[in-house]
């Protein structure tokens, strides 16, 4: 039997679209190392999102405050937004790449 439908697993956008939120998870790549983050805060007026940073979702989403705190990690929007493929964002459903 054959189905006609098509499967999206999600919606994608480009990263220079990309307006941030609280809660908005981040992926950073580099050469030889990444990390995953949050977006614990967003400075108005100077374009930097407060991200919540760690090595693997685990150990991200089980942290204390303190721990919190010391992985806090000040991204500059214009730079994200000017990346070519060392970011990825997911708001909600819809992943900005």
């Amino acid at each position: 039997m054959q189905t006609n439908f098509s499967v999206t697993l999600a919606e994608y956008k480009p990263i220079a679209a990309y307006k941030p939120k609280i809660g908005d998870f981040l992926v950073w790549h580099g050469w030889f190392t990444h990390w995953y983050g949050i977006v614990s805060g967003i400075e108005a007026e100077t374009n930097k999102l407060k991200v919540v940073k760690a090595g693997m979702p685990i150990l991200l989403f089980s942290m204390d405050p303190n721990e919190m705190d010391q992985n806090l990690e000040i991204v500059s929007l214009a730079k994200l937004k000017k990346s070519r493929g060392s970011y990825a964002v997911q708001q909600s459903n819809i992943w900005y790449t």
